[in-house]
């Protein structure tokens, strides 16, 4: 339990945890084909989440101007502009295979082929 003194200095908390898959390739040696295979992948696995994790995921090559602008606001979109990683080759066939899910509640956050194969982010206020 924290203090009350450190509870009033916590404002929020954020955990971020980067994972790739055994099956694929690291991003920088994969293909368009593979990159889709894993939003496709990761697809089936947001659909049957449940409970507090259930949510909704955006492809960034479907989703509308409106999902877009709302992922914006809330800081959760990514664009594909890390010159690092891009000079690494992780934004080629870029915005084919990224894509971010969020549950409902946005304190659970999935990015999916941003640079690893999956960004696990879990924020809580």
């Amino acid at each position: 339990e924290l203090s009350a003194s450190a509870q009033a200095k916590i404002i929020s908390t954020r955990i971020r945890v980067a994972r790739n898959l055994k099956m694929f390739p690291l991003n920088p040696g994969g293909d368009k084909e593979q990159r889709i295979a894993i939003t496709e992948m990761m697809a089936k696995v947001y659909a049957e989440l449940e409970g507090d994790f259930a949510g909704d995921f955006f492809l960034h090559t479907t989703m509308s101007d409106e999902q877009r602008q709302g992922l914006i606001d809330d800081h959760f979109l990514f664009r594909g502009k890390d010159k690092m990683q891009a000079a690494s080759g992780y934004h080629e066939h870029w915005p084919h295979g990224r894509g971010i899910f969020h549950n409902k509640n946005k304190t659970f956050v999935n990015w999916v082929n941003e640079g690893d194969h999956l960004r696990i982010i879990s924020m809580e206020q």
